[in-house]
């Protein structure tokens, strides 16, 4: 169970402050124990009936508020609009667009673009970006304040060649990406989605963006009567071969369509992807595309379960939906990011840069150039810390020895969320957690750390800082912030805890990677889950809130807060 203890303390002018602890206790066989227990401070603004965490457009220095429940539907839009690591970038750089960030390139310089409270952008090869606010009163040598995510999910992806088939079957070869629990795509609606390079009338090649939301795949399973076999195994070699339809079918398509396959000015060119995989799948993304299908040059594709993200349970406080490992994270840094900087003087007593940056890859290692081992995010450092101090003054002022050492003292200063989602106790093997480490959906972030491995990143000061975070925090999380006719969240958050057991290997993060190569001070956090890795997960609806609270609490108090950690 689950008790608040806190007190009203003032009110006045409408504000009240609460101030208390959230207790969390197990129990097991009529004997509870504490498991953990965060002291609390919270601002609320009880003249309020909205959402005091709000999202919006930018609309001057005002608010656009959003209730509770809009969150969460916009988070569910976000994975649904996000099939692939590619369309996740997209989404992620609409909706930085929409508050007022320049996109730049990495093949341009930036010394005469980037300036001290401007907000700027940066993709990498369509699935990787990364984003920055600049702080009015930056300078070389001043902290960078960062979050890092993952794009991608375990997904069954379009081989190079597909094309294959038992006789009387259009069958698609597919081929599994990072470490999904396979047996979950058996007999699910399957759509594709990703990258198509495409050439154009003017002879030069293009990548579009291709989104096919309806079943057009399927693995089917075999039915009990012909294996009874327990547990279920299956050769991913063979065994994943999609179901695409009947090969009578598509003779009769081939008949219909016959005058236009023989159209002598539509010859495919040598090479081209309608050798190396079926006819009717170069049609589809060519009519998705409006072009023909000659002129689809190659493929990066993924297959997804078209089966919509909902908000479910008793009470309507779970959310099921495909890629929450790692779009929650995702979608709660960006969020919480472009609140940071909304309003107009938001950056201008800031000495930081605000951050965040998201990898593709991740599921795989991350060693790749749109990866989190790459030299994206260190460039960018780099980059910025060269950034004259005010925009009159040009960058040669700076060409001094002192700022030869600028990247180096700002590493020092500065501080990485590696922001994941991590396993949270599942009620039906609980036996599988540790008894003290047994983080649970909705009651708030989690830290993760692994001190046998090196697969989470958690030490004493980052932790220190993140619970100064949580001291500082004034975000409203109050009941009259929530629908009506939904149940009350906890009036505030709590930061679990999670340690794998010493018999259990638990996968990895960004954390390590990253905090090896910046050597900046890390810390792995993230929402709790169930069934991760599987085409379909179950998290929290209230952690979506938790964590962007807790995320734009760190943006706006991170210098601060740093320098109460001696």
């Amino acid at each position: 169970m689950f008790q608040f203890r806190a007190s009203l303390h003032r009110v006045i002018g409408g504000s009240a402050s609460v101030a208390g602890a959230l207790i969390c206790y197990y129990g097991l066989k009529n004997q509870s124990r504490v498991i953990y227990s965060e002291p609390i401070h919270i601002q609320t603004d009880v003249a309020q009936s909205s959402d005091a965490l709000t999202f919006s457009k930018r609309r001057g220095s005002s608010y656009l508020p959003l209730k509770h429940q809009d969150l969460a539907n916009d988070f569910c839009s976000f994975v649904d609009a996000s099939p692939s690591a590619f369309h996740a970038v997209d989404s992620a750089r609409q909706e930085l667009l929409a508050h007022d960030f320049q996109e730049i390139q990495e093949t341009e310089p930036w010394t005469e673009v980037v300036r001290p409270g401007g907000k700027y952008f940066v993709t990498r090869d369509q699935s990787s970006l990364i984003a920055f606010s600049v702080g009015k009163l930056w300078k070389p040598g001043n902290p960078f304040a960062m979050i890092a995510a993952h794009t991608d999910s375990p997904c069954l992806k379009l081989r190079p060649i597909s094309t294959s088939g038992y006789p009387g079957f259009l069958q698609v070869g597919a081929e599994t990406y990072g470490g999904g629990l396979w047996h979950t795509w058996f007999d699910r609606d399957l759509g594709l989605a990703g990258r198509v390079m495409v050439q154009t009338d003017e002879h030069t090649i293009e990548s579009r963006l291709v989104h096919i939301d309806e079943p057009v795949l399927r693995v089917p399973s075999l039915a009990v009567h012909y294996d009874r076999q327990n547990p279920f195994e299956f050769n991913k070699d063979i065994h994943l071969y999609t179901v695409a339809g009947m090969q009578g079918a598509e003779n009769d398509r081939k008949i219909e369509n016959e005058a236009e396959d023989a159209d002598p000015d539509s010859k495919p060119e040598p090479g081209t992807s309608i050798f190396r995989h079926h006819p009717f799948i170069a049609k589809l993304i060519a009519a998705k595309l409006g072009v023909h299908p000659h002129k689809l040059i190659e493929f990066d594709l993924s297959l997804f379960d078209v089966q919509k993200a909902s908000i479910g349970g008793a009470n309507k406080e779970l959310i099921f939906a495909s890629r929450l490992d790692n779009l929650t994270m995702t979608f709660c840094a960006l969020k919480a990011f472009t609140r940071s900087t909304f309003n107009d003087s938001a950056l201008d007593q800031e000495e930081s840069v605000r951050l965040i940056s998201f990898f593709d890859n991740e599921e795989i290692g991350s060693g790749t150039s749109r990866g989190g081992r790459s030299n994206f995010l260190p460039n960018v450092l780099k980059r910025l810390s060269l950034l004259p101090v005010k925009a009159d003054i040009g960058v040669k002022k700076f060409a001094n020895l002192e700022m030869a050492t600028a990247l180096e003292q700002s590493l020092a200063k500065s501080f990485l969320i590696s922001a994941d989602m991590i396993h949270g106790v599942h009620p039906n093997y609980s036996s599988r957690h540790d008894s003290f480490h047994r983080p649970l959906m909705n009651l708030g972030p989690v830290v993760f750390s692994s001190a046998q491995r090196n697969s989470f990143v958690a030490d004493a000061p980052s932790w220190a800082l993140i619970r100064e975070i949580v001291r500082q925090n004034n975000v409203s999380l109050t009941a009259n912030a929530f629908d009506s006719d939904l149940p009350k969240p906890p009036s505030s958050y709590v930061i679990q805890r999670f340690v794998p057991p010493n018999s259990i290997s638990c996968g990895t993060s960004l954390g390590p990677i990253l905090s090896t190569s910046l050597g900046v001070r890390t810390i792995d956090l993230g929402n709790c889950q169930l069934s991760m890795h599987s085409i379909r997960e179950t998290a929290g609806r209230y952690d979506i809130y938790h964590a962007t609270a807790l995320f734009e609490n760190f943006f706006n108090r991170y210098t601060k807060a740093s320098e109460a950690i001696k």
